[in-house]
């Protein structure tokens, strides 16, 4: 360091600190904005004349103006060359120039001097790992161009000395011209490296710079918050100024630096800046002294009063206590800490239905500070109160004691649920609904489940229930048909009612019943008779017998009953392949089938069949008998055929040998025939359909 600026080596000091901590607010952009120029330019009008400020956005930039110097250009709006404003290039002051052309005991000239020329120091011990040299040396630069960019902005004459700011006299009102700064090329090139964006300002336009807008100020405990909106204030000023007054009119200014606020916090719309007081309520009157980035300071703010005041609240009461005097009443009880402090005001009491509120006052007035009792004769029927106190001091800050609860005496239930109803969705949804209940102190219900209607009931409700309608879910694939539902009711001291009746509750069938099992066939002649076992599931409705040949598809041939074991397929073609299954259909008509059976038909049958078959009613009874003719020929038996009218023939009775008159069970609507058994099997034909009578 040159002797001339070893005095001011503490200020210096100084201006590092205050430089460091505004580093993350000078170095930040607004997120909407586009990243600086290289060289970024400004413009001052004055009536006849323009200053210019430029200032480079990098060490970088700042190097190649400190070697090579820059030009400031000019142009008049519209024409294409650019003609220099200076005869020679502007640079930099050396140390010497500094020494003959600047006052020395100014801060800010002292300041952009060490920036430029002042001696590095640093520790004695390096920063760890290979790049700890070039960090430090990073940092160095940092700190030097944070301290030349500041006390520009703060200081004309140190802008000037860096070489960072021209005033342009002698122009022509209204007449608009466009200026770019460019740094001049080294020696051995032709092109500038660095060149400003253009801008364009005539020498009589207006430039706002009244003074800083809406200062507010918000008092605290021994300090005060002063803000102000961050538009128009961010677009005027880089720094401020505060003053202040005990009477509206002396202001003297308190802060030794100037206040930096350049980038407000995240989410914020206004600039804060704390100032501590001493002594609460000893008022004073606050204004700020805007600075722009030409070194100007703004007229004063409009003033605002504050003081500081109390803000500290008074401990609250320890051990409250609620009491039910079974007339309708409820007794509060309190203690004072030990700490009570001498400027409390009195007691609020409130009241909630809930321990987290929201709660409400229960008295009009402020209960006096000696008070440790209070009566609340009108609580909330029939529920649970939570009461806290709320201790006030002079200053009207208060602390909330912590709620005490107060439950009514009751022990009789509310009335059980009625009206119990609810269905069962394909998917196992379940919703249930009951009339509501009508006591005052209802206070909701409980549901419970079962399996079966004699075992236990579970509680299937988390928490209680405050609506008459519960959703409930259950497993469909399951063999219980059934689900059965309960339903009981709380009071706010939950009393519990008696139990609901029970809610039966069918489940939507989702089970295919059991598969009927194909046990025997006979396939002789024009005939195939086949055996099975019925599908055991309760809720089967029929069977139904499906055949194949090898070049068709499967065809239904035949319905028969649940309990129904035997089919006789009387339309089979002699020597051919069928196959067969039987399936078994339940009431929503889920099926399941057997296995298939694949067999071969017999030979076509040369027997004759019954002749003259008839049906006669018996003379003098209301019944009805079959006769028929059997021609020449062994006969084994006879297989009876019957169904009702519109419904396919099934075997009904298999008969002896010698039979040839059948009394039948039904005859009316009932369509029969008949069909002769022979010794080795085969069948005859079937006979004609006859019919019984109408009714």
């Amino acid at each position: 360091m040159y002797p001339q600026l070893q005095i001011l080596q503490r200020s210096i000091t100084v201006w590092f600190a205050i430089l460091l901590s505004l580093a993350p607010a000078l170095a930040q952009n607004d997120a909407n904005t586009t990243p600086p120029d290289d060289l970024h330019l400004l413009a001052r009008p004055h009536g006849d004349s323009i200053t210019l400020r430029w200032a480079p956005s990098n060490y970088s930039v700042w190097l190649e103006m400190q070697r090579f110097g820059v030009m400031l250009e000019r142009r008049i709006a519209g024409s294409e060359d650019w003609q220099p404003v200076h005869g020679d290039r502007l640079i930099a002051y050396s140390v010497e120039d500094f020494t003959a052309f600047t006052d020395t005991d100014d801060p800010h000239i002292i300041a952009v001097a060490e920036a430029l020329h002042g001696d590095a120091e640093y520790p004695a011990t390096p920063p760890a790992g290979p790049m700890g040299e070039v960090r430090q040396k990073m940092d160095e630069h940092e700190q030097r161009m944070f301290l030349a960019l500041v006390n520009a902005d703060l200081s004309a004459e140190a802008a000037k000395a860096l070489g960072w700011r021209w005033t342009d006299t002698g122009l022509k009102r209204g007449v608009p011209y466009e200026y770019r700064v460019r740094t001049l090329p080294a020696t051995d090139a032709t092109e500038s490296r660095f060149v400003s964006a253009p801008i364009r300002v005539r020498p009589n336009d207006r430039f706002p710079f009244g003074p800083v807008f809406g200062l507010e100020v918000e008092e605290g405990e021994q300090k005060l918050m002063l803000s102000w909106p961050l538009d128009p204030n961010r677009k005027r000023y880089i720094a401020y100024h505060l003053e202040v007054s005990d009477d509206g009119n002396a202001f003297r200014r308190v802060n030794t630096y100037p206040i930096f606020k350049t980038q407000p916090q995240d989410g914020e719309d206004a600039f804060r800046y704390e100032v501590k007081v001493e002594e609460n309520y000893q008022p004073k009157h606050y204004r700020l002294v805007g600075i722009n980035s030409f070194a100007e300071e703004a007229p004063p703010s409009e003033a605002v009063r504050g003081q500081g005041i109390d803000k500290t609240p008074p401990p609250s009461l320890s051990e409250l206590r609620a009491e039910d005097l079974k007339d309708g009443t409820f007794r509060l009880r309190w203690t004072f800490p030990e700490a009570t402090p001498p400027d409390v005001r009195g007691y609020v009491v409130v009241r909630g239905q809930d321990y987290k509120g929201p709660f409400t006052p229960v008295h009009d007035q402020i209960l006096g500070p000696l008070t440790t009792e209070f009566i609340d004769e009108d609580p909330i029927p029939y529920r649970a109160n939570y009461y806290a106190v709320y201790t006030y001091d002079e200053a009207g800050n208060y602390s909330m004691s912590t709620p005490a609860m107060a439950l009514w005496y009751d022990e009789e239930p509310p009335a059980k649920p009625v009206g119990l109803t609810g269905r069962i969705d394909t998917m196992g949804n379940v919703f249930l609904m009951w009339e509501p209940g009508t006591e005052p102190d209802l206070h909701g219900y409980r549901v419970y489940v079962s399996h079966a209607k004699k075992r236990e009931f579970l509680q299937v409700t988390h928490d209680i229930l405050h609506q008459n309608y519960f959703f409930d879910s259950t497993r469909l694939d399951i063999l219980n048909e059934k689900v059965y539902y309960q339903v009981v009711a709380l009071d706010n001291n939950y009393n519990p009612s008696a139990y609901s009746e029970i809610l039966e509750l069918e489940r939507p069938d989702k089970i295919a019943p059991s598969a009927p099992v194909i046990t025997g066939y006979s396939g002789r002649g024009n005939a195939v008779e086949l055996r099975f076992r019925p599908s055991t599931s309760v809720d089967v409705d029929r069977h139904e017998v499906w055949r194949q040949t090898p070049e068709g598809a499967w065809q239904p041939v035949r319905s028969l009953g649940p309990q129904d074991s035997i089919f006789v397929d009387t339309t089979v073609v002699a020597r051919t392949g069928y196959t067969y299954r039987v399936r078994a259909l339940d009431e929503v008509r889920l099926f399941a089938d057997s296995q298939p059976l694949s067999l071969q038909s017999g030979t076509a049958s040369q027997q004759q069949g019954v002749t003259d078959l008839a049906l006669t009613q018996v003379p003098g009874e209301d019944r009805w008998e079959l006769s028929w003719s059997v021609p020449d020929g062994d006969a084994s038996g006879f297989q009876v055929y019957v169904a009702p009218e519109d419904a396919q023939l099934r075997p009904l009775r298999r008969l002896a040998a010698d039979t040839q008159r059948w009394r039948v069970p039904q005859a009316a609507n009932h369509r029969f025939a008949l069909q002769i058994i022979y010794p080795d099997g085969s069948r005859s034909p079937l006979s004609e359909v006859i019919s019984g009578p109408k009714k």
